[in-house]
């Protein structure tokens, strides 16, 4: 996965399927480089669960990619899809 290097949190679209919350959680937490505000986990949370009840229902076979940093851009993509 090339994408992950930039990511705080990178998968197989079947991989973060079977994943539970916390554990991706628990990755973007570790790898965000500040320390995380109470606000962010919860929309984490939400985030999350949002994203594995949509790709359920697809077919969708690629990688995802959480807290992606945009080259040159400065800021992060709170998800991208490499389908």
């Amino acid at each position: 996965m090339n994408g992950v290097a930039r990511a705080w949190y990178g998968a197989r679209i079947a991989e973060f399927l079977r994943a539970d919350a916390d554990s991706i959680i628990g990755t973007l937490v570790q790898r965000a480089p500040v320390a995380t505000a109470e606000e962010e986990v919860v929309a984490w949370r939400r985030e999350t669960a949002i994203l594995q009840d949509v790709l359920r229902r697809t077919s969708a076979d690629g990688e995802i990619l959480l807290e992606y940093a945009i080259p040159r851009v400065g800021g992060r993509a709170d998800a991208v899809l490499v389908l």
